[in-house]
């Protein structure tokens, strides 16, 4: 029971975001880095606070945001990728979906049972990696805008 909340959250706000950045694709960079900064700020509230309950709710909402970004970068890369050559696109978005894939692989490591509960090391690499995307989308959303004028 306790993982509907998660996938019911994660589920409206996911059709939501696909909604919207649908229907406005050129601030999909800015969308992704919000959200982003939503699960920033929730996984270094869960570092600081002890309360089970509001560590639930924190971890429902930092899913939420994770997930919306995950198929959402997907669709950046591939529509920023357009106009490469075949190859080049290929190969980024090969990229781009490896290093989506690769989580799976390094978060088993960072959440070892000895840390339990609190799971800082984890949640802080969580929170570092999300940080460095918020500035990456940013700074990749103001370039394409620029680039876009020229």
């Amino acid at each position: 029971y306790m993982t509907v909340p998660i996938y019911g959250v994660a589920f409206v706000c996911t059709a939501v975001t696909g909604y919207f950045t649908d229907k406005v694709p050129n601030k999909r960079g800015l969308i992704i880095a919000c959200w982003l900064s939503v699960s920033v700020l929730c996984s270094v509230i869960i570092c600081a606070v002890y309360n089970f309950t509001a560590r639930y709710v924190l971890l429902v909402i930092m899913a939420s945001g994770l997930w919306c970004t995950n198929a959402l970068s997907l669709s950046y890369a591939s529509s920023t990728f357009g106009s490469l050559p075949n190859e080049t696109r290929a190969i980024s978005l090969a990229l781009v979906n490896a290093m989506g894939n690769l989580a799976s692989i390094y978060g088993a490591y960072l959440f070892p049972s000895t840390d339990a509960p609190k799971y800082i090391m984890g949640f802080s690499v969580i929170s570092c990696l999300c940080a460095v995307s918020v500035v990456t989308y940013a700074f990749l959303h103001i370039m394409l805008k620029r680039k876009l004028q020229n």
